[in-house]
């Protein structure tokens, strides 16, 4: 079956529901993180080093989300 990509447009045969060519598909688009490098909090906008894929907060904004959110440690 012809589908177009949501991404390009451009017309590519598929057997599945795939939305993507394979050019563009998200498996082969994604981004690695640099581990080490510096990003700023979501929240403050501070600049902190990133130690995780995953950090998004300084240590500061970070306790303050968890104890918001009723987790505690």
């Amino acid at each position: 079956m012809i589908k177009q990509c949501v991404i390009c447009g451009r017309e590519f045969y598929s057997r599945t529901n795939a939305k993507f060519c394979p050019d563009c598909s998200p498996y082969k688009r994604k981004t690695t993180v640099e581990l080490g490098g510096l990003m700023k909090c979501e929240m403050c906008g501070k600049e902190i080093v990133r130690t995780v894929a995953t950090k998004r907060y300084c240590a500061a904004c970070h306790e303050f989300i968890r104890r918001h959110h009723g987790q505690k440690k």
